[in-house]
């Protein structure tokens, strides 16, 4: 008696799992979609905020050459922004500034400047983590722009 109920409960959960797979399946595909959609809305949001005069501005001073690349993290479900900035006088690199952004939530995680001249940053850190080198504040970002 024991065994036959063993039997029905196993082959009720072989067949409940068989069932349910291809189901699964279909969870996933929707997500995916979902995901891409999400990626799209990042980009175009990026693209927005932070186009400006094809990436070049004349100042006083010299010129700005700005650039930017986005990301949407899913783990984070959160779109974010690298937003660069090279600043030149008389054709020469004057400083570096990096800002991370929540582009959704206009939140700017992370920021690091230096002037080339120095050695160290006047600025860097990432949410609430200070750094001391560029390279350790684009290990900083890494996560937020990659999986």
């Amino acid at each position: 008696m024991i065994a036959k109920v063993i039997l029905v409960i196993s082959l009720s959960l072989i067949i409940s799992t068989t069932l349910l797979f291809p189901l699964s399946l279909n969870c996933y595909a929707a997500s995916d979609k979902e995901v891409y959609v999400l990626q799209e809305q990042c980009g175009k949001r990026a693209h927005e905020r932070f186009t400006y005069r094809n990436g070049i501005i004349e100042t006083n001073n010299g010129l700005m050459l700005i650039n930017y690349t986005y990301y949407y993290n899913k783990k984070m479900n959160k779109c974010f922004a690298l937003l660069e900035t090279a600043n030149y006088k008389n054709n020469e690199l004057i400083s570096n500034i990096k800002e991370l952004w929540d582009i959704n939530e206009n939140e700017n995680y992370g920021k690091f400047f230096k002037y080339v001249k120095d050695k160290k940053p006047l600025a860097c850190e990432v949410a609430k983590k200070r750094c001391n080198s560029e390279y350790a504040w684009d290990s900083l970002v890494r996560p937020y722009m990659e999986e």
